[in-house]
């Protein structure tokens, strides 16, 4: 490819929270919430680690949907307040998860990549996280 490469959305530039992690979706709803009442002006937030069931596949666990089972309802209400999210990927797999096997019974790291990043971006944009 050539030539400009384009620019990000003005929100991408802009005030980005993340921490070591939010045990739930209701908890990132309400830490998302008090940014708005204190009027900071926070534009992006980060779902980092342990929201997964096993590391390695895409599935919430248990303990983070308990509180706020509807992700795409809370990622709808973090839009419609003007903020973004992302959720943070691990490289790191359990040998117990689905896409673990799925490799060792390819007998294959080539396709690893693949593999791997495959179910992300489905999932991804089915809750509306991208």
């Amino acid at each position: 490819m050539t030539g400009h490469a384009p620019l990000f959305g003005e929100w991408a530039y802009g005030f980005v929270q993340s921490k070591d992690r939010y045990k739930s979706a209701q908890q990132l709803l309400e830490i998302a919430g008090e940014y708005r009442a204190q009027h900071v002006p926070l534009d992006f937030i980060v779902q980092d680690w342990f929201w997964w069931k096993r590391q390695g596949d895409p599935e919430y666990n248990d303990e983070y949907l308990k509180p706020h089972p509807d992700i795409p309802g809370a990622l709808k209400q973090l839009h419609d307040e003007h903020m973004h999210a992302m959720i943070s990927v691990w490289a790191v797999m359990n040998p117990k998860s689905k896409n673990f096997q799925q490799m060792k019974d390819e007998d294959t790291s080539f396709r690893a990549r693949r593999i791997t990043t495959q179910p992300i971006p489905k999932r991804a944009m089915r809750t509306g996280i991208c």
